[in-house]
């Protein structure tokens, strides 16, 4: 048998299948198909138990997080913030120039408050402004405001007038009655 002869006869697609066909193939793909089957049963039996598991917190997380209709607006709810506002209004009402900085401030907390109580997600009153950003109407004038409230705390020369007073706590009890809180 020379070299020629030996090439023409080398067929490597037979080789291949011949390969594959020895029995440790079989074994191999048999054991996989358990070992796969193994995993299966559990992981279904994991998540089963998680969701047992789970089931006490339900009513605990969902009673925290804020409701929410079909079109994104929020569901009406129980008027939480309702005597803190009239308060505030009522000293809104009698503010003058040097307590009227003051009265934004406790404003700000307020609707700060609502959105913690609500379950709305945030370290910051910034990250809750966020977070409900698409789905309050009034979100600029939210921003507007309590950007206007982070320069009164942080700079000393910026103060809020008992006439512009007004204006700005319309635009939180506009948020507020958005989120149906008062």
């Amino acid at each position: 048998m020379d070299i020629f002869s030996a090439a023409a006869n080398f067929d490597p697609i037979a080789m291949i299948v011949r390969f594959f066909r020895l029995p440790f193939w079989g074994v191999l793909i048999l054991t996989l198909k358990i070992i796969a089957g193994i995993v299966v049963v559990f992981s279904v039996f994991g998540i089963i138990m998680a969701i047992i598991r789970t089931i006490p917190y339900r009513d605990k997380i969902s009673a925290r997080m804020p409701d929410f209709s079909a079109d994104g607006a929020v569901v009406k709810r129980d008027k939480i913030a309702k005597a803190d506002w009239a308060q505030l209004v009522s000293s809104a009402a009698s503010a003058t120039d040097e307590n009227a900085s003051l009265v934004v401030i406790r404003a700000d907390k307020i609707v700060d408050n609502v959105l913690k109580k609500t379950g709305i997600p945030g370290e910051t009153m910034g990250d809750r402004i966020s977070a409900v950003a698409f789905q309050l109407k009034s979100i600029n004038d939210l921003w507007e405001v309590h950007r206007l409230r982070n320069r009164i705390a942080h700079d000393p020369q910026t103060s809020v007038t008992a006439s512009a007073l007004g204006g700005i706590i319309k635009k939180y009890e506009n948020v507020l009655r958005e989120l149906d809180v008062i």
